[in-house]
């Protein structure tokens, strides 16, 4: 995906053990039977974190219900349906819950059905948003050498006191080179960057998803989950999973004047030259998450959306996504399993 400047975040490195069970998954252990099948891409695995801090842990954790781990980095809504039929329902779980990433589940969808009917390879498209045949912990998500381009080196670029915040606390909002560095309602700053692909798509309105290839595969796959979990007395939620992007732009939109936050935007829009406006993001910013609370609702399928809980830590000044990645810490999976445990607890 590129990288920013090291000197922005710095490079530490993070090691921990990966195991997978017998099926491949990341879990001690296949178990038979289970109560909660957890069903995803990476922020289901959870590769970039230890696994007793993923969300699935946790949520057995906090509620002594078996929970398996059936997530897979880069699958989307039709792959973990046929890991669904082939794998998870097979140990009679009582609750499916699908983690539905928003930054990128409709172009997984479009991508992995454009392999089937006999194109690239999913990561090997000629055009387009290239993955990685390798994964591993990418401490930045920008080229450096743009960087150097596009913009000087760090400089403060602007300061702005937020309603709320201490007198005494310098309150301080910037971007340089990528990162963005906002102050919170408790003078609590916040250092992150963004993923240009993801960004770009908060920006895509309501009618623009509704008429993509992707919400069509999305919704099939998820009408087809829904069947499948019929037939084995299994219950399906569908957890929404918003974007890094979607839960800070509040804050870099708050903290930014209008010239900067451009200029961040135009930063971030080199990436693929698609011009970004602040405008578009602030009208289509939740258009997925309300998409899909609709669809959910008409097809009879729970839903749990995680933005509101998320943006809440956020703006307290509790980072919930690592600050040089997409995916979220511990705390972004914390949030997570308490607020599906509590969700959960309420269905009948």
């Amino acid at each position: 995906m590129g990288f920013l400047s090291p000197e922005l975040f710095g490079g530490e490195h993070h090691r921990y053990p990966f195991e997978t069970d017998a099926e491949g998954f990341r879990n001690p252990a296949v178990r038979e039977p289970i109560d909660v099948a957890s069903l995803g891409d990476s922020f289901v695995e959870a590769m970039t974190s230890p696994r007793e801090e993923s969300w699935p842990a946790r949520l057995e954790q906090i509620t002594g219900k078996k929970v398996q781990n059936y997530g897979t980095s880069s699958f989307g809504p039709q792959q973990e349906l046929y890991v669904l039929q082939d794998y998870a329902i097979r140990h009679q779980p009582r609750e499916i819950v699908l983690g539905y990433f928003a930054g990128n589940d409709l172009f997984d969808a479009e991508r992995f059905d454009n392999w089937e009917h006999g194109g690239d390879k999913p990561g090997e498209e000629p055009t387009g948003w290239r993955l990685r045949k390798k994964y591993r912990r990418y401490e930045t998500l920008y080229l450096a050498t743009l960087a150097r381009i596009a913009l000087p080196s760090s400089r403060p670029l602007q300061e702005k006191n937020l309603p709320g915040t201490p007198r005494d606390s310098l309150a301080r909002a910037r971007f340089d080179r990528g990162a963005y560095e906002i102050p919170t309602a408790f003078g609590i700053p916040l250092r992150f960057a963004f993923m240009p692909p993801y960004l770009q798509k908060l920006a895509s309105s309501r009618i623009e998803i509704e008429r993509s290839r992707g919400w069509e595969l999305v919704r099939g796959a998820l009408l087809k989950m829904r069947e499948t979990c019929a037939e084995h007395g299994s219950r399906l939620t569908v957890v929404f999973i918003p974007s890094k992007d979607e839960v800070y732009w509040p804050l870099v939109e708050r903290s930014l004047g209008q010239e900067e936050l451009q200029r961040s935007l135009d930063f971030v829009s080199t990436y693929n030259h698609m011009p970004l406006r602040a405008a578009d993001i602030r009208a289509n910013r939740l258009a997925q998450n309300e998409l899909i609370r609709e669809f959910c609702a008409a097809a009879g399928i729970s839903f749990l959306d995680l933005t509101p809980a998320l943006e809440q830590a956020a703006a307290s000044g509790r980072p919930v996504y690592f600050p040089d990645d997409a995916h979220w810490n511990a705390a972004g999976h914390e949030i997570a399993a308490q607020e599906l445990a509590k969700f959960l607890a309420r269905q009948p």
